[in-house]
């Protein structure tokens, strides 16, 4: 069987380890399965009227409001058009672990209205379909993960190339208003165009659901641990020194490390025998820092910046507790490895650790209650004997092992192979 995978973003680009991290997991464990896996990386576009637009914003004192570049000052900006206006396109092969991987650039002169976006994408993914149809064959099935962007280019080869495709969502953008509401009726083609759509958690299943989104309906299937958290063990929780509370996520709004700090200050100011560690880099460092020096806990909370897999993995089994207070979560794949390695969760009622959280392994708490965060915080550092490390991992490696996705996802591309429709 032949499997082409579509991910959402860039797939693991030198320059971030991380990006489409949780599909190239999913792609090696088809591969170990037997399955011949093709991927098409998209690299996000570098639009040249929007950098010209926000070049000029920078330089007059307005605010810039292009992701790609809202951290670099005129002459970053500047840099960055010059090397995208004398870039050529790229369409590169790459073999990694395996895999047969295109990465695809191309010039993009404006992504300012949607359709241009969308075009982008499906010429992308078209160009990179071609390279590995020739060089390697046509696949058998197409895996797109998201609906918008991935998945509305698949369902153009699905439609000129008679080639069945299942979409895995994991989005937050319909949740969070990112996707104009013009173009759910095309969302909503796609989906019905998918011989299978599967959600990360039930929650997003159950939103979508609720915006029309999914007519068929749908089923579940998580993402999966990283192999790290699969070979650990579950370490036995550290009785000496201070208890620690553990973080780790990007530092900005949805996340809610800001409701974390107040909450750990309302349950532990002062106390010598505790201390709280953030993992993660993003726009609200520097109001984070000022919190906790606002709120005296500079000797107990630390920001640890960015973090590799080996570093987090030593976090997790040092930490005696992990806290996850996200305001909006699809799925939340920190929860299941710290609990791969025998960690109780505490985590808000966001949308995917619903799914996660039994009462063996960790207490759910309602979103933006810092109160009822810190009293959960003191309620599972009082009670840490509740909670069985090799119970939770057990737990977790059943639902979330790489060998269980692979059965699931090769049963149900052989369905769609099998019933799709000879045009």
């Amino acid at each position: 069987m032949k499997v082409l995978i579509v991910p959402p973003e860039d797939f693991l680009p030198s320059k971030n380890s991380i990006s489409s991290i949780f599909q190239f997991h999913q792609a090696c464990a088809l591969l170990k399965a037997g399955v011949e896996v093709l991927v098409v990386s998209v690299e996000r576009p570098m639009a040249i009227k929007s950098l010209t637009i926000n070049l000029i914003r920078r330089l007059i004192g307005s605010q810039v409001h292009y992701a790609p570049i809202m951290q670099l000052g005129a002459y970053g900006i500047f840099r960055l058009l010059l090397r995208t206006l004398v870039r050529r396109p790229k369409i590169k092969y790459e073999k990694l672990e395996g895999l047969h991987l295109a990465r695809v650039w191309l010039p993009c002169w404006s992504d300012l209205r949607t359709e241009l976006v969308l075009k982008y994408y499906a010429d992308c993914i078209w160009k990179g379909y071609r390279m590995l149809e020739r060089d390697y064959g046509r696949p058998d099935i197409i895996h797109a993960h998201n609906a918008w962007l991935s998945g509305t280019s698949v369902m153009q080869i699905h439609e000129q190339e008679n080639i069945p495709y299942c979409i895995t969502e994991h989005s937050s953008f319909f949740a969070r208003g990112i996707i104009p509401s013009g173009f759910y009726n095309l969302v909503r083609k796609v989906y019905e165009r998918s011989s299978f759509n599967f959600m990360v958690s039930h929650s997003l299943g159950e939103f979508l659901s609720s915006r029309g989104l999914l007519p068929g309906g749908y089923d579940h299937l998580p993402n999966i641990l990283d192999p790290i958290f699969m070979e650990a063990s579950a370490s036995r929780q550290r009785r000496e020194g201070p208890i620690t509370f553990l973080n780790v996520a990007s530092l900005i709004d949805v996340k809610g490390q800001e409701d974390l700090i107040r909450a750990f200050h309302m349950a532990y100011g002062g106390d010598s025998n505790a201390r709280l560690l953030i993992a993660g880099e993003g726009e609200l460092r520097g109001k984070l820092t000022e919190l906790i020096r606002v709120l005296g806990l500079t000797g107990q909370v630390k920001l640890l910046g960015l973090v590799g897999r080996k570093p987090l993995l030593s976090l997790m089994e040092e930490c005696n507790v992990f806290v996850f207070p996200s305001k909006l979560e699809t799925f939340g794949v920190v929860v299941i490895e710290a609990h791969a390695v025998g960690r109780p969760v505490i985590a808000t009622r966001s949308g995917g650790p619903n799914d996660i959280i039994l009462e063996s392994n960790g207490l759910l708490v309602p979103v933006g209650d810092v109160e009822a965060l810190s009293a959960a915080m003191r309620e599972m550092a009082t009670n840490l004997d509740r909670y069985d490390p090799e119970t939770i991992r057990h737990t977790a490696l059943s639902r979330y092992s790489s060998k269980s996705f692979a059965i699931r996802a090769i049963s149900v591309y052989e369905e769609a192979i099998r019933e799709n429709v000879v045009i």
